[in-house]
C-alpha cells in the first residue's frame, strides 16, 4: 500500500489521535474495516497500526473481508454489524468493489438490486457507526476506465452525502503517486497496489 495512501488515511483518522501533555498514555483508536481484497492485500490494516505505531497513536483494528466481497455480503453475513453492536470503535472503514458503487451515478441502475443491496448495507453500517459514536469513512478504489472512476467518485459523493460518512479518496492518492513518479508500477497485478 503506497505511503501517501497510509498517510492520507492516518490523517483522516488524526481528529481522533490528539492527545493531551497531562495525558499518562496516548488513546488507543479502534478501526474496524470492512471490504474485500483491497484491504487485505499487503494487510492494509497492520499497515495501518504501524503507522499509528510510528505516530505515537496505539490503532487496533478489526477485519471483516473476503476475496471479491461486496458490502451487502458482509451485512448480510451479519459478523461486523455485530461487531459495531457489541464492540466500541472509533472510525469504520467501508470498501466496496467499484462497481457497486459506480451503479449509482445512473439513475436507471440505482434501482437494481445489486446497486439498492450496496445502498442498503452502506446505510445499514454507517448508522450503526453513528449509534455507537463511530466516525465512518467510505474507501474510494481505482479504475483504469476514466469514465467508471468519475462513476466511482459520483456514487461516492452520493453515498457520503445520504450516510453522512466522509470519502476517503484512495484512488486519488495512489494516482497522485503514480503522477510524481511516473516509471512506478501502482498495481503490479491490474488491481492490487503495490507495497510501494
Amino acid at each position: 500500500m503506497p505511503p501517501r495512501l497510509l498517510l492520507g488515511l492516518s490523517l483522516l483518522l488524526a481528529p481522533f489521535a490528539g492527545t493531551h501533555a497531562q495525558d499518562p498514555a496516548p488513546k488507543e483508536y479502534r478501526v474496524l474495516l470492512v471490504g474485500n481484497s483491497l484491504t487485505y492485500t499487503n494487510n492494509l490494516p497492520a499497515l495501518l497500526r504501524a503507522v499509528g505505531a510510528s505516530q505515537g497513536t496505539p490503532i487496533t483494528t478489526e477485519t471483516y473481508v473476503a476475496p471479491g466481497g461486496t458490502l451487502s455480503e458482509r451485512w448480510r453475513d451479519g459478523n461486523a454489524a455485530d461487531a459495531l453492536r457489541t464492540r466500541k470503535f472509533d472510525v469504520v472503514v467501508l470498501q466496496e468493489i467499484g462497481g457497486q458503487v459506480g451503479c449509482l451515478a445512473s439513475a436507471s441502475r440505482t434501482r437494481t438490486a445489486p446497486c439498492a443491496a450496496t445502498v442498503q448495507a452502506h446505510e445499514g453500517f454507517a448508522a450503526l457507526a453513528k449509534a455507537s459514536g463511530a466516525k465512518t469513512l467510505l474507501f474510494t478504489t481505482w479504475s483504469h476506465d476514466e469514465r467508471m472512476q468519475g462513476r466511482i467518485h459520483g456514487g461516492m459523493r452520493k453515498l457520503a452525502k445520504d450516510t453522512g460518512a466522509t470519502v476517503f479518496n484512495a484512488a486519488g492518492a495512489i494516482a497522485s503517486l503514480h503522477k510524481a513518479q511516473p516509471g512506478s508500477t501502482p498495481y503490479p497485478d491490474g488491481t492490487h497496489p503495490s507495497t510501494q
